[in-house]
């Protein structure tokens, strides 16, 4: 597979934010910010290494899955509903959904390693999340590996803050302006130089990933889905598929 450009990289951002950009004093075109304070209610997270992981599958040959484990706290003042929308994506063109096409033995196996009896699954986890450190959830998110020759793989975590921003922006097919809403959301970068695939991956724990960045950003939280769906519709070559990465 040919490696991808930083120019290509750089128009995938684009295509995953939508189109949504705004203009800054200099006239360049920049991505929409979270407020510098924020005025919503946000919970604190906290999110541990991500690795990768090479495992069986029951009823079928051994596959390699990304994980991360996390904490979320309310200190809100008030009890709220949580329901994480988490996400992956790759410089080499893949978008993912966490928990999508993990099999439910692979989900407890991983869960099993992590020797925390406080551990929910992704379906156990939602629902509400009373105030308070004592009531913290520990949360697990688990994504198959797909490429293993990656260089950058970042995390979206939404559904943790309430801030949105409704911005406008042109339909690329049709040049019809519309107003879409972007979500603050926890983005964190990982560095993955070499195969992903090494020796510590096949250990009980795996491989951990190097963590590059990690900040608040705004984003469309179904950006990258399209995206994927778009490629996925479209023949081999013919179009670049979209990826939600972040400088």
């Amino acid at each position: 597979m040919t490696r991808r450009t930083p120019l290509a990289i750089s128009l995938s951002l684009v295509l995953a934010l939508g189109g949504v950009l705004a203009t800054g004093a200099s006239g360049a075109a920049t991505a929409p910010e979270p407020k510098a304070f924020p005025t919503d209610w946000q919970f604190d997270v906290e999110v541990g290494p991500l690795r990768v992981v090479h495992l069986p599958v029951e009823g079928d040959s051994a596959r390699a899955f990304y994980y991360v484990t996390y904490r979320v706290i309310n200190e809100t003042g008030q009890d709220l509903f949580f329901a994480p929308l988490i996400e992956l994506a790759t410089d080499r063109g893949e978008v993912m959904l966490a928990g999508r096409d993990v099999p439910i033995n692979v989900t407890y196996n991983i869960m099993d390693r992590q020797r925390n009896i406080l551990l929910e699954d992704p379906i156990r986890i939602l629902g509400r999340l009373q105030q308070g450190e004592e009531n913290a959830k520990d949360g697990i998110a688990i994504w198959p590996v797909g490429e293993s020759n990656v260089d950058r793989v970042q995390l979206y975590f939404m559904g943790f803050s309430g801030e949105t921003k409704a911005v406008q922006t042109r339909d690329a097919n049709t040049g019809d302006r519309k107003e879409v809403t972007l979500w603050k959301t926890l983005m964190l970068r990982h560095e993955a130089p070499g195969d992903l695939l090494n020796d510590e991956a096949y250990t009980q724990g795996g491989r951990t990933l190097a963590r590059a960045r990690e900040r608040w950003i705004l984003r469309k939280p179904e950006a990258i889905v399209t995206a994927r769906d778009r490629a996925a519709s479209t023949a081999p070559g013919n179009q670049e598929p979209a990826v939600g990465l972040d400088g």
